[in-house]
């Protein structure tokens, strides 16, 4: 990118994430990744559970699932320059959430539509180990390794910058396990762009 640029960030409620495997009735094959009903509440263990905070899923010890996100993404912006330079660069994805004791945040994917992200040399950049103990509380904290992830300059690159260009829309996917009963609370989720001026 050259010339002005400009940091935008984008967020999405915490509503707005999806289970990947959710429960339910006649879901039977789906053992070691099903979601329970919150408190009891039918059809929650499909769809979870939202309020005007956060949206609430429950799942039983030994399961584990994957939650997604769609944030929002100011791909590209018209400039005199060639479209390549001015497409907008990803820099740092967000997840906050509120976990009960043994559940645990293990790892955030980010894509860019169908397409990670990676290095000069095909090399992931947009997936991180976060192995966030359970009990885990950051409903309105941004902290770096665990609500907060960062793509770095490519390092086969001299003179590179951070960030990865992005041309679809960015998806945030987060593996959670359970080894204990409990709930995981999402409160939002977003993502720094840098977009040209």
């Amino acid at each position: 990118m050259t010339g002005p640029s400009t940091l935008q960030a984008m967020w999405v409620h915490g509503t707005a994430v999806r289970p990947t495997h959710p429960g339910g009735a006649g879901l039977e094959g789906e053992n070691g990744y099903r979601l329970t009903q919150v408190n009891g509440k039918p059809w929650t263990d499909i769809t979870g559970l939202a309020y005007s905070t956060e949206m609430i899923f429950e799942a039983d010890a030994n399961n584990a699932n994957d939650f997604v996100f769609s944030i929002p993404s100011p791909v590209w912006r018209a400039a005199p320059k060639a479209i390549e330079e001015s497409r907008a660069v990803l820099l740092s994805a967000f997840v906050l959430y509120d976990a009960d004791p043994g559940v645990h945040v293990q790892t955030v994917t980010l894509t860019d539509g169908a397409r990670p992200f990676v290095d000069s040399r095909g090399n992931p950049i947009g997936s991180f180990n976060v192995s966030q103990g359970g009990g885990s509380s950051f409903p309105t904290s941004i902290v770096n390794g665990k609500t907060k992830w960062t793509i770095d300059r490519d390092p086969f690159v001299a003179g590179s910058t951070p960030g990865a260009p992005i041309f679809f829309g960015l998806s945030i996917q987060v593996h959670v396990s359970w080894t204990l009963h409990g709930q995981l609370r999402f409160t939002a989720a977003g993502a720094d762009f840098l977009v040209q001026s």
